[in-house]
Parts: structure tokens; C-alpha cells; sequence
């Protein structure tokens, strides 16, 4: 029987030796690491790779946690503007959820924006009144709140033949208390002349569907 071939060249990044840290710091033992090993890269482990992490994980935890000292500290005011882009995600989910969903373009973010901007919990933060809302700023704002531009999506479903037979049989039972010259058949169609602007604002991966919203254009009904 073969002996099992290790791959040499698996390094560990950052992240997954800081893992490794404090699953050995938790008291896992070689087997414990092997079968993570085994699901994170297919292959297993070997026990001197083990001990060398096992012997280096209380200065890994250590180096781990004063970078995160280093780099967790936050520029005066920063606060205020995490509170306000907080606030502000809140707002635009509310009116994308909505059944009238709002269609955002850059002017309409601006104005709402500005608009929150002088609620009275925010109107008096200085830091605040210097924010310039461009395009680059909601490129930013979208990128830092999990969000992105969408399309409302339709969840009408087409009818199954049940539901065809079913209407053909209403429409029997109306029908037959009318005289066939009484009955007049008309095709009720839409012309869309004209698309809107915007698109509405979701966290990402997510696709509003609704069966009674808002369109991505005007229309006229044509009889």
C-alpha cells in the first residue's frame, strides 16, 4: 500500500494561521486540525507540520492582536459618520421595500442625503457638513454598506393549465345569461413609450420581486 503523498508547497495565509492559533489554543488536537485540513485543502497533514503550529500558536494569537490594536484606530469625528451612513442605509432600504420602491439616480441620492443630513440628531455635527455626496462618495457608501444598484424583478408566475380550465369555466357560466350579439371581445394591450430612470438600491445578492410594484417605465393601456 501506498504511503500518502503530501503536497509540499500548501502555506497557510494569514487568516488561516491565526485559525489554526486558536483551534490549537482552544486545545484541539492533531486529529481536530487533520480533519479541517482534510475539508480545507483535500489533502491531509502532516503531524510535524502540526507540532511546529501547535509550538508557534501563543505568538501567532499575540501578533494577531496587535495589528488588529494597531490598525482599529479611527479618525476623530469617524464615529459621527458611521452613525449618519448607518442612519442613511436604514433610509433607502425602507423606500426600496416599499411598494412604491424608490428608482435612485446620483441626484436623487444627493438630495435625500442631504435631506438626512439636517435631521436634528445630525445637524449639529461639524464633521458632517463637510461631506461632499458625489458619485464617488455612494460608490464608496455602496461598497462599505453591503449594497448595490438592482432592477425590481416581476414574480408573476405564467398559469397552469388548472388554472386556464378553471377560467374558461367562470367564463362559461357568465356568458350564458347573454345573447352572443351582446358580447363584444376586446384585447386590452400596453404601449411602454418611455423608460425611467434609476434603479433601486438592495444589499447585494439580494433580488426584490414583488407582484404588484412599480415599473421601469411609463405606459399607456391601449384597447
Amino acid at each position: 500500500m501506498e504511503k500518502a503523498k503530501f503536497k509540499k508547497n500548501i502555506h497557510f495565509t494569514n487568516e488561516e494561521e491565526i485559525f489554526v492559533a486558536k483551534m490549537i489554543s482552544d486545545g484541539a488536537d492533531y486529529n481536530k486540525v487533520l480533519q479541517w485540513h482534510m475539508k480545507r485543502f483535500g489533502r491531509p497533514m502532516h503531524k510535524s507540520k502540526y507540532y511546529a503550529h501547535r509550538k508557534k500558536a501563543a505568538n501567532t494569537l499575540a501578533e494577531s492582536h496587535e495589528k488588529k490594536t494597531t490598525h482599529s484606530y479611527i479618525r476623530p469625528n469617524e464615529s459621527e459618520k458611521q452613525l449618519f451612513e448607518d442612519h442613511l442605509k436604514i433610509a433607502i432600504l425602507e423606500k426600496t421595500e416599499s411598494m412604491d420602491a424608490t428608482k435612485w439616480t446620483g441626484a436623487l441620492l444627493k438630495q435625500f442625503a442631504e435631506q438626512e443630513r439636517m435631521r436634528p440628531e445630525f445637524s449639529n455635527l461639524d464633521d458632517l457638513k463637510e461631506l461632499q455626496f458625489t458619485v464617488r462618495y455612494w460608490n464608496r457608501f455602496l461598497n462599505r454598506q453591503q449594497l448595490c444598484f438592482s432592477t425590481r424583478k416581476s414574480h408573476a408566475k405564467p398559469f397552469t393549465e388548472i388554472e386556464l380550465n378553471q377560467f374558461r369555466k367562470e367564463m362559461d357560466s357568465k356568458l350564458m345569461f347573454y345573447k352572443r350579439d351582446d358580447i363584444f371581445n376586446c384585447d386590452e394591450s400596453a404601449w411602454f413609450y418611455r423608460e425611467t430612470k434609476g434603479r433601486i438600491i438592495v444589499r447585494k445578492g439580494e433580488h426584490l420581486r414583488c407582484t404588484k410594484c412599480t415599473m421601469s417605465t411609463e405606459y399607456v393601456v391601449i384597447i
